[in-house]
């Protein structure tokens, strides 16, 4: 009697523990592939919007640097073109963090 308690407990505990076999931890692994993938997915899109954020912002700075350096304004120039500096490191720390997601899940379709 204490052996069916013991397999009923045994096979009651999986529903609170996770899998308990090998076929139910491959499916739980593809459950955690999917969702990461998914994740990865998200973080791609708000990498790209940012990227698209600074790409824009970056072309205002320059342009702007240029104007004033036609206009003789040398001083704030420098501020727009430290400015443009400034955003051209951000833009190729963005492309960085997109590359390493895309290769991160370059068999998932991302």
């Amino acid at each position: 009697m204490s052996t069916t308690r013991t397999a009923t407990r045994t096979t009651a505990r999986p529903a609170r523990g996770g899998a308990t076999n090998l076929v139910d931890l491959a499916a739980a692994g593809d459950e955690h592939t999917v969702a990461d993938a998914h994740q990865g997915q998200v973080f791609l899109g708000i990498l790209h919007r940012e990227n698209d954020s600074v790409a824009a912002a970056l072309t205002t700075a320059e342009t702007c640097a240029r104007i004033e350096r036609g206009s003789g304004s040398v001083a704030a120039a420098q501020r727009y073109e430290a400015e443009a500096r400034r955003l051209r490191e951000t833009q190729r720390e963005l492309h960085c963090m997109i590359a390493n997601l895309r290769t991160r899940f370059a068999g998932s379709g991302s």
